[in-house]
């Protein structure tokens, strides 16, 4: 069970790795560029990820 709960814990550090490895690269306007919906925009809802 403890094995089975440290790989999961390692995906989800490296899931996250990449997510925001890629949300770094996008350009300042597609990150502020407002969505429309109930996602403000891509920084607002990935900012509070990382508070």
């Amino acid at each position: 069970m403890r094995e089975q709960t440290i790989k999961t814990y390692d995906y989800h550090v490296w899931a996250n790795q990449r997510v925001f490895a890629r949300l770094g690269e996008l350009p300042e306007e597609v990150l502020h560029h407002e969505l429309g919906n109930v996602f403000p925009t891509i920084y607002k809802v990935s900012y509070t990820f990382i508070k």
